[in-house]
């Protein structure tokens, strides 16, 4: 996943929430992307800075990065290609803007910064709001290639308006 000679990784997902099934998620990606070579990971979290949650993820090699510090996602999307993954990142049954919203946003910036964003292992449920299946159709399309967690999610994710020829 070398894009434009980028050696970043940024990676974005409903991390945090103690769901063993996403933790799991981002360690085998960890692990994956060590054995690859890739050493500048850096982990786009909801959490507060130098939380304790934090701190385990340090310890796996990974930089966090708050939302509450928009700068240092910009310099972490700059340099970096985008992973989205884990988590139910496909799900307007919340607050409008969560997760739909942040993911298109992070997928869009780091496409307009140059990077190479994909969706890896996404849950993802029918979406019902019209907004939301906008940012899908124009935003999480602007993503190389899609992997969802099960096909129930690829179906979601697809009718919600990802093109299919790059959804798995």
């Amino acid at each position: 996943m070398r894009s434009r000679g980028r050696q970043g990784v940024a990676i974005w997902g409903a991390y945090g929430g103690m769901n063993v099934g996403d933790e799991a998620i981002l360690a085998g990606l960890v692990q994956l992307l060590h054995r690859r070579g890739r050493g500048d990971l850096s982990l786009v979290v909801q959490s507060t800075p130098d939380s304790p949650l934090e701190a385990r993820y340090r310890k796996m090699g990974l930089e966090p990065v708050s939302f509450r510090q928009p700068l240092r996602i910009l310099r972490s999307l700059a340099k970096s290609n985008l992973i989205c993954g884990g988590g139910q990142l496909v799900d307007d049954r919340g607050r409008i803007g969560f997760p739909v919203g942040y993911t298109a946003a992070l997928i869009f910036l780091n496409r307009i910064l140059g990077g190479m964003p994909v969706i890896f292992g996404i849950g993802a449920e029918p979406i019902t709001r019209r907004l939301s299946r906008w940012l899908v159709r124009r935003g999480y399309a602007l993503a190389g290639s899609a992997m969802t967690r099960d096909s129930r999610s690829y179906e979601a994710l697809v009718a919600a308006g990802f093109p299919s020829e790059r959804a798995d």
